[in-house]
């Protein structure tokens, strides 16, 4: 099952509405579910009101390309975010914040973070020692009067 429209579904609305079909039976004959029409009805409609397919795929396509992808550490990546955090003792916030500022590619803290775990459960790099709370939660302090 997929999550998205395809070009040939989107053709299909395009007839069916042509036809003055309603969007709620278009669904069923799809078989996705009504807010999925009309989601797509509301985003991809000319200024004119009316549907057309070509146009609606143009925009998702659009739309895909524009949205943030996740970035694949690579080895440079790695070796950078290794040597940051043992020899220098930053923190993952500063590493991704460095790069950032010297143009490197960046990284996301919690990209980092999901890193620094994976290597510690597949016992290769014991990198969760560099980090300064070392994943411990703060402990509460008692007071008793």
């Amino acid at each position: 099952m997929t999550k998205h429209l395809t070009a040939q579904q989107k053709y299909e609305i395009s007839f069916r509405l042509q036809n003055k079909e309603r969007p709620i039976d278009i669904a069923k004959a799809l078989g996705v579910h009504r807010s999925t029409i009309s989601r797509e009805l509301k985003r991809n409609k000319a200024p004119d009101g009316k549907y057309h397919a070509e146009k609606a795929q143009r925009l998702s396509n659009r739309r895909m390309r524009a949205r943030r992808h996740y970035t694949v550490l690579t080895d440079e990546m790695k070796m950078y975010i290794d040597n940051k955090l043992s020899k220098e003792q930053w923190s993952p916030e500063q590493i991704s914040g460095r790069r950032r500022v010297l143009g490197l590619s960046p990284i996301s803290h919690e990209t980092i973070y999901r890193y620094i775990w994976e290597e510690k459960h597949k016992c290769r790099k014991p990198l969760y020692k560099y980090l300064r709370h070392r994943g411990k939660t703060l402990q509460q302090t008692w007071i008793i009067l």
